[in-house]
């Protein structure tokens, strides 16, 4: 489970994007507590579908 500070410097976006993502369902968040954390997978699984959408649209 990964920090949403170390996803957003990963993915080159700032926090309140990542957090707006959360909402639209683009990265899913996990609450643990009060805590919010993000999977590893999911994380590889959004950058391989960015680039998939950057390729098509050329």
């Amino acid at each position: 489970m990964v920090k949403p500070k170390d996803v957003s410097e990963l993915l080159g976006i700032s926090l309140v994007t990542l957090y707006q993502w959360g909402k639209l369902g683009v990265l899913k968040p996990y609450k643990i507590g009060t805590r919010v954390r993000y999977r590893q997978s999911d994380i590889e699984e959004t950058l391989l579908n960015s680039n998939r959408s950057a390729r098509d649209s050329k």
